[in-house]
């Protein structure tokens, strides 16, 4: 998994980041944000469903 997906997934669900302040912390746009969550929660599913953890 990416630092940014890593970053973006703790941003959100540890710190309960909007999009809007995630997209400022990693210096991307808003729209760039959830498509970097969405693609972290992703690969989190297929890790989680590859390991079995």
């Amino acid at each position: 998994m990416t630092q940014n997906y890593r970053q973006a997934l703790m941003l959100r669900a540890e710190c309960n980041y909007t999009f809007e302040q995630i997209a400022e912390v990693l210096e991307v746009t808003e729209d760039n944000a959830r498509q970097l969550l969405s693609r972290a929660r992703k690969k989190l599913k297929e890790i989680y469903l590859t390991y079995n953890i």
